[in-house]
């Protein structure tokens, strides 16, 4: 999403973004292609649902930026998480797939995950993007892989190949050059 935001912002408002905004995305997007890559060639059923999720993030991003300004946060929070909740209700109820008769620690990883993942994260982008453009947002997300590397190296003993490590670093140039180019 974080190439696709810029481009969709440029249509939507019939003008590019600012040009380090530009530059910054397709670093962040080479990195990213460094850190995940794996050399396969081949285009598959994953791939283009993994783009499919990069627009909808992109629209995703976009949307919060354009009602963040003219709404309360908590609302739009509410809004958001309601809505999803309800679909996700009504979808895993018409699949046959609802489940309430789960163990303790498997509730407590929900609602952790509900509160703490979830509506704080949703509360603090919605508040966020009321100061900063969803272009910038788009960059800061990008970020989750170069952490997600950090901690699977920290916490799982995950080793971190030079080509991951090099893509973590384009990562955070594209960042830092968006934001100070």
């Amino acid at each position: 999403c974080v190439v696709i935001v810029p481009l969709l912002v440029g249509i939507k408002n019939r003008r590019l973004p600012p040009t380090p905004a530009l530059l910054g995305a397709a670093l962040a997007a080479f990195g990213l292609a460094f850190l995940s890559l794996d050399g396969s060639q081949s285009f598959n059923r994953g791939d283009v649902l993994v783009l499919g999720c990069a627009f909808a993030f992109a629209f995703h991003i976009i949307s919060v930026g354009e009602f963040a300004e003219h709404s309360s946060s908590e609302t739009l929070t509410l809004l958001q998480i309601g809505s999803v909740g309800l679909f996700s209700l009504f979808w895993s109820g018409t699949t046959g797939q609802l489940a309430f008769r789960l163990s303790l620690p498997v509730w407590g990883g929900i609602i952790f995950c509900a509160l703490a993942a979830t509506a704080l994260a949703y509360l603090i982008q919605t508040k966020a993007q009321k100061i900063t453009s969803p272009t910038r947002t788009a960059l800061i997300f990008s970020t989750e892989p170069v952490f997600g590397a950090l901690f699977a190296y920290l916490y799982a003993g995950e080793l971190l190949t030079v080509k991951a490590l090099l893509g973590c670093l384009i990562i955070l140039m594209g960042m830092l050059f968006a934001e100070l180019g």
